[in-house]
């Protein structure tokens, strides 16, 4: 996995809601009493579901939409958001390093460093005696649902990381090279936050982060946005909604979101696609300090995020063969839970358990860019 087949590059977006509007014709004109000059039959009248409203002809959701917010034509300026129908301050990170279980948080290289990033997923603290647990894949050692420290749940860490790195040595660092020069996996966004350390409510956005030139991560930049992270009225298509503040520590709440994450490295991309996803973090001088991404990859989903990394390389891509097979077979060893995050001895493993550390550095949202073109895929 030399070359593009290292390439790692991260952010959040999500398939977001719908419009919750109907339509009736009820109070439309007949087309016969539209009128010579009309063009056609009259368009018909919106509906709009609570909690939207009309605005012109379209619904719109007036206490979270940014250009109608309280009331049609209400636009929050760049430094607020829409929240409740009131235009409040927002509190913007962009992660500025990464820790993917191969390094300490302090950057020491380390085995055994994933035992202590991540959550206990599953609620339970397994070793390879446990029986209240999935079945492994074909193949795999029972040791495979050996927690870390405190019932850490991360074999992303334990296991996916030294796969990547057994044929790309020190991934950690390129990404963090990569982030370095400008090209950040996410920014969190929350929306009503303006230095407080207690807020038992404050529903927290993530944003694709586009590239940057020269970023000084001083709390100066002003971080542009891929249009995909944004739905047809403007608002975050990620939101976790019941994130709050505690003295200081910040959290998503309960695992009820997905998260798209792109690992920044080199020129191509791998996609981490993360169930009952939480973010947990903690409120520092600079930004955020502490940070954790955990939750579970769906096994399938990371062996086709191998498959589509493989086939990136312009020079020698891996498409088929004995050795594409044993990587997408160990990937599929590593699988040490269910995919909802739960346990089952009666269900074979479906997931991958995942930590990921971060810290964040102060950031102004910037202007959306366009999304970019889709990576080459260089397999027939």
């Amino acid at each position: 996995m030399r070359g593009g087949h290292a390439v790692f590059s991260a952010a959040f977006a999500l398939a977001g809601a719908a419009l919750a509007c109907s339509y009736s014709t009820a109070d439309s004109p007949p087309v016969g009493d539209a009128g010579v000059d009309s063009g056609g039959p009259a368009k018909p009248t919106p509906r709009c579901d609570p909690p939207r409203a009309l605005c012109g002809d379209a619904c719109v959701d007036l206490g979270a939409d940014g250009r109608n917010c309280g009331g049609c034509g209400v636009a929050c300026g760049a430094a607020t958001a829409c929240v409740s129908s009131k235009c409040l301050p927002v509190g913007a990170f962009v992660v500025s390093r990464l820790f993917l279980g191969d390094t300490t948080r302090a950057g020491v290289t380390s085995s055994t460093a994933w035992r202590d990033i991540g959550e206990n997923v599953d609620g339970r603290t397994s070793s390879a005696a446990s029986t209240d647990v999935c079945t492994p894949y074909a193949g795999a050692a029972k040791s495979v649902h050996e927690d870390g420290a405190g019932g850490i749940d991360n074999a992303w860490g334990k296991a996916i990381v030294p796969i990547i790195t057994g044929v790309a040595p020190g991934i950690s660092q390129q990404a963090n090279d990569a982030i370095a020069s400008g090209r950040s996996p996410l920014v969190l966004r929350f929306d009503g936050y303006s230095g407080q350390l207690d807020l038992p409510a404050l529903p927290l956005s993530a944003l694709d982060a586009a590239p940057l030139g020269s970023p000084r991560f001083d709390g100066t930049d002003r971080w542009p946005i891929f249009a995909r992270s944004y739905d047809g009225s403007g608002a975050a298509k990620v939101v976790f909604a019941g994130a709050s503040v505690s003295a200081g520590n910040v959290t998503t709440g309960a695992r009820s979101r997905s998260l798209l994450l792109r690992l920044p490295s080199g020129t191509a991309s791998f996609d981490l696609v993360i169930g009952v996803a939480r973010i947990t973090a903690t409120l520092s001088p600079k930004g955020l300090a502490q940070g954790t991404i955990s939750g579970v990859i769906p096994v399938e989903s990371l062996v086709q995020s191998f498959r589509l990394a493989l086939a990136q390389s312009p020079m020698a891509p891996l498409c088929s063969g004995s050795t594409l097979d044993a990587v997408l077979q160990q990937v599929r060893q590593a699988a040490d839970v269910l995919a909802d995050g739960s346990q089952d001895p009666n269900k074979p493993c479906d997931g991958i358990s995942i930590g990921i550390g971060f810290e964040a550095t102060h950031v102004g949202v910037g202007d959306t860019a366009a999304d970019p073109p889709p990576p080459p895929n260089y397999c027939p």
